[in-house]
């Protein structure tokens, strides 16, 4: 059995910031086909929103964002991105 290495290669991060870049493309434009696209299909699926409620598996978190992105709350993202030294990633305001 082969074992992936620990260190992330160009392409992992470069697919991460595409995807992550989408993430924040169809948050702001409350485009909720997008939102989907950017969720895997595999489980498990789980997001801990701003607010600190938490929704688990697919349908629930897609369920979450579909509310949030109905009336978006007034919030501005600082930093949109993911950092890669293990810190936390973007700055919400």
């Amino acid at each position: 059995m082969a074992v992936r290495s620990q260190r992330r290669t160009a392409s992992d991060r470069e697919a991460v910031l595409a995807a992550n870049a989408e993430f924040y493309r169809a948050f702001r434009e409350g485009d909720m086909p997008a939102m989907n696209a950017v969720w895997g299909e595999e489980e498990p699926i789980v997001v801990e929103h701003p607010s600190s409620w938490r929704e688990v598996g697919r349908t629930r978190v897609l369920a979450s964002w579909s509310l949030i992105l109905r009336r978006p709350p007034p919030i501005t993202c600082e930093v949109e991105g993911p950092d890669f030294r293990g810190r936390p990633g973007p700055r919400l305001l």
